[in-house]
Formats: C-alpha cells, sequence, structure tokens
C-alpha cells in the first residue's frame, strides 16, 4: 500500500487527478486501514478517469485488479449530468452518506450505542455460531473492540445467546466458554 500511497500523492501533484477541494490545502488524496481504500478526489468526471487510470498502473505493477462490484462512490454538491456521466462511464454504483465502516457510520460527532449495533450483532452472530473454544478465541482476538462511550461501555455479557460474554472479563478464558 505504500507504492499506491505515494503514486496517488504524486498522480495529484502532478495534476492527474484533481484533489477534494476539502483535502487540497492538506494534499489529502487517501485514507487506507487494512485492505479497505478510501479515495478523494475533484468531483468531475476527469479526476475519476485520472484516478482510475492511476489505480489501472498500480495494478499492472502489482499484479491485482480491480473488483468493480465492491466499489462505491460517494458525492456531495454535484450536478446530475456529472453524477449520471460518471455512473455511466464507470460503471461503480452510487453510495450514500453517511459513509459505513464494518456496518459503523464514520461521522464527525461520537458515536452512540445505536451506531454501533450492526457490528456487535455481526460480531455476535459470528461467535454464536462457534462450538470450540479456539475458534471463539480466534474470532475475539481477530474482532475484539471496546466501544467506549463515557463512563458507559458496550458489554455483551447480558445479550440473548452471549451469557458470560464481557468484554472487561479479566480471565478471556473463563468468558468465552
Amino acid at each position: 500500500m505504500n507504492i499506491l500511497s505515494k503514486i496517488l500523492n504524486l498522480a495529484a501533484a502532478r495534476g492527474i487527478f484533481g484533489y477534494h477541494p476539502k483535502g487540497k490545502k492538506l494534499c489529502i488524496t487517501h485514507l487506507s486501514f487494512a485492505d479497505d481504500l478510501l479515495i478523494f478526489c475533484k468531483g468531475n468526471l476527469e479526476s475519476i478517469v485520472g484516478v482510475i487510470s492511476v489505480l489501472n498502473h498500480f495494478y499492472s505493477l502489482s499484479g491485482l485488479s480491480l473488483n468493480v462490484n465492491k466499489i462505491e462512490f460517494y458525492v456531495a454538491r454535484i450536478y446530475t449530468g456529472t453524477l449520471e456521466s460518471i455512473k455511466s462511464a464507470t460503471g461503480f454504483k452510487q453510495g450514500f452518506l453517511p459513509v459505513r465502516y464494518l456496518g459503523v457510520p464514520l461521522v464527525t460527532r461520537k458515536l452512540t450505542k445505536i451506531d454501533c449495533f450492526p457490528l456487535l450483532d455481526s460480531f455476535k452472530t459470528r461467535l454464536h455460531h462457534c462450538s470450540s473454544f479456539p475458534k471463539r478465541l480466534s474470532i475475539v482476538l481477530s474482532s475484539f473492540a471496546l466501544v467506549s462511550f463515557g463512563k458507559d461501555s458496550i458489554k455483551l455479557s447480558n445479550e440473548p445467546g452471549l451469557a458470560g460474554i464481557d468484554y472487561a472479563a479479566p480471565n478471556l478464558k473463563e468468558a468465552l466458554v
């Protein structure tokens, strides 16, 4: 991802695609986390085509390929004609705000418990379908997160089907059995 990051930054600096208006001062072109990537650019067809050409160049270097079915683009304050030309030229789906990551909305305000329910439901479902301790432990260690809300925190021990599971448990093995 470091190479892709450098390629995106260089391409924007050279004008292959335009910076998003809110990211121009700081030269922000993208954010990445694990295998997810958010690319920010000016809301016109030329910039979108520029981003796609940069990605295609990266794919030719890396051997990776673009999965059009997983791509969504988000827009704000652009003309309907521009939006339609972007959709028809790229084949990308239009997503709607707020953007969600793992089911949780990416917002500037403090998250509420309700905002986190999709993530917790996914976690509970995965955990509920595991019969052995090693599998449960693997899920917990790969997904472990304590969502904090000031003095409160979400504890799953009172949820139906998850008796004994408590993020704050001092003995993780006892909590998962």
